[in-house]
C-alpha cells in the first residue's frame, strides 16, 4: 500500500536537519542536545504509524536534497534508553528508483575480489594511513583476491584491473574537492570525480575506505555531486561510502566486520548493521559511542547478499570430489559384481 502524510514545519524541519548534520560530523558535539535533535526530527520524518510499519523490517531509503546528508540509522527513537533507528530496522538507500533498478540488471563480474591501499602517498600533504594495510589484511581473511598495496597501488594499476573486479575495494584517503570535482588518491597521484565518470566497471560492490566518499556540492535536481555517484554511473551494482571524515581504529574495525558478515550470507545492509551493532556492544569507552565513529558509512544501491567467490571455489571443488569418490564407489560395485557372476 501506499501512505502519504505531510511533513510538518518545514522550515524548522530544514534548520534542525542542518544542525544534526554538523552535530554528526563532529565528535565532541554534546551527545544530550544531540539526543533531543535526533528524536525531534524523527518524530517529524517518520510519524508513528509509520514507525509501526516498519518496525523489525528491511526498507530502503531515497531521500532528497538536504537529506541526503544524513544517515537515518542515527535517528534516536527513545531518549532515555537512547535508542537508535537501525537497532529496530535494516537499513540502506538509493538515488533513485530507476537507477536501483537499472544496477540490479548489471551482468555479475568475472573474477573476484581486488583491494587497492596506498599506505604512504608521493604527495607529501597526505598523512600515511596506518591501519589500511590491516584492514586488507583483515578482509582478506574472507574475501581472497589481489591486493595492490603502497607502490601497487597506483592509478594506473586501478583502471587496468577493476574492469572484471567482483569486489573493488579502497583503503585510502578522499575529499570533496572543489568545483563539482571530488577525489579519491593513489599512491602516484589523485583520481577525480570527472575521470571516474569515464572508467568502466561491472561490480557488484564498490567499498570506499576513506573520508567523505558520499560527500559532495549538492544540487537541487541532481542530488549530492559524489564519488559514490560516479562509481554507479561508471558500473557498479552497489557503492559503501563514507558520509564523513572516517577514524582509522573505529572505522577499520567496522569494515573488517562488514566482510566477515557479508561472508555468512547476509544483505550488505545487514551486514553493515550487524558490524554498526557490535561496534557498539564491544566498545567500553563512552566518547568513542558517538555516532561520529559508528555511523558514517552507508550502504548504497543494490542491497543482495553478495556471493563469496573464495566460498564458489571450494564448493566447486568440493561438488567434484563427491562427484569422483561416487564416480569410484559406482566402479567398485560394479567390478565386484561381475567378479561375484564370474
Amino acid at each position: 500500500g501506499t501512505s502519504l502524510f505531510p511533513l510538518r514545519q518545514v522550515g524548522r524541519l530544514n534548520v534542525n536537519i542542518v544542525e544534526l548534520i554538523k552535530m554528526l560530523s563532529n565528535h565532541t558535539s554534546d551527545m544530550s542536545a544531540f539526543k533531543a535533535l535526533s528524536h525531534e526530527i524523527f518524530q517529524n520524518l517518520i510519524p508513528e504509524n509509520i514507525q509501526q510499519k516498519i518496525k523489525n523490517k528491511k526498507i530502503t531509503i531515497i531521500p532528497d536534497y538536504t537529506l541526503q546528508r544524513i544517515p537515518f540509522e542515527t535517528f534516536v527513537t527513545n531518549k532515555k534508553e537512547l535508542r537508535y533507528l537501525f537497532q529496530e530496522v535494516e537499513i540502506s538507500y538509493a538515488y533513485s528508483a530507476t537507477l536501483l533498478e537499472h544496477s540490479r540488471q548489471q551482468k555479475d563480474a568475472p573474477k573476484d575480489f581486488i583491494a587497492i591501499a596506498p599506505i604512504t602517498f608521493n604527495n607529501s600533504t597526505l598523512p600515511k594511513l596506518h591501519f589500511s594495510e590491516k584492514e586488507v589484511q583483515g578482509i582478506s581473511t574472507y574475501f581472497t583476491g589481489t591486493s595492490l598495496l603502497n607502490n601497487e597501488a597506483s592509478k594506473t594499476n586501478f583502471i587496468n584491473k577493476i574492469g572484471d573486479a567482483k569486489i573493488i575495494h579502497l583503503a585510502t584517503h578522499a575529499d570533496i574537492g572543489t568545483n563539482d570535482n571530488p577525489w579519491i588518491a593513489f599512491k602516484d597521484s589523485k583520481m577525480y570525480l570527472k575521470e571516474i565518470y569515464s572508467t568502466k566497471n561491472s561490480a557488484d560492490m564498490v567499498v570506499l575506505s576513506a573520508c567523505n566518499t558520499s560527500s559532495g556540492e549538492l544540487k537541487r535536481g541532481e542530488g549530492i555531486m559524489s564519488l559514490a555517484t560516479g562509481f554507479f554511473y561508471s558500473g557498479s551494482k552497489s557503492v559503501v561510502s563514507s558520509l564523513w571524515p572516517i577514524v582509522d581504529g573505529a572505522g577499520n574495525n567496522i569494515i573488517v566486520n562488514f566482510y566477515q558478515n557479508l561472508d555468512q550470507g547476509f544483505s550488505k545492509s545487514k551486514a553493515l548493521q550487524q558490524a554498526k551493532l557490535n561496534y557498539l556492544d564491544n566498545t567500553e569507552v563512552e566518547v568513542l559511542k558517538h555516532p561520529f565513529y559508528w555511523a558514517g558509512f552507508i550502504v548504497l544501491g543494490d542491497n543482495a547478499p553478495i556471493s563469496n567467490p573464495s566460498n564458489t571455489t571450494i564448493l566447486y571443488i568440493f561438488g567434484c570430489s563427491i562427484i569422483l569418490i561416487a564416480f569410484f564407489v559406482f566402479l567398485f560395485k560394479k567390478l565386484k559384481a561381475r567378479q561375484a557372476v564370474a
